[in-house]
C-alpha cells in the first residue's frame, strides 16, 4: 500500500468501524469498496469478512 494513500484510506476505515449502525456501517464500506477495489482488493475483501464476523 502507497504511503500516500493511508490517509484517505484510514480516513474511510474510520468511518466504517465508527458507524452508529450496522447499516451506517454497510453504507461506508460500500462507498470505501467503490473507491478502492482496484488499487487494493486484498484491503476491501479482508474488511468484507471482519464485517461479517463482527455482525
Amino acid at each position: 500500500m502507497s504511503y500516500k494513500d493511508i490517509k484517505a484510506l484510514m480516513a474511510d476505515l474510520k468511518l466504517v468501524h465508527k458507524a452508529p449502525t450496522e447499516k451506517a456501517a454497510s453504507v461506508n464500506l460500500d462507498k470505501f469498496e467503490e473507491k478502492l477495489k482496484t488499487k487494493y482488493p486484498a484491503c476491501v475483501k479482508s474488511w468484507r469478512i471482519v464485517r461479517a464476523a463482527k455482525f
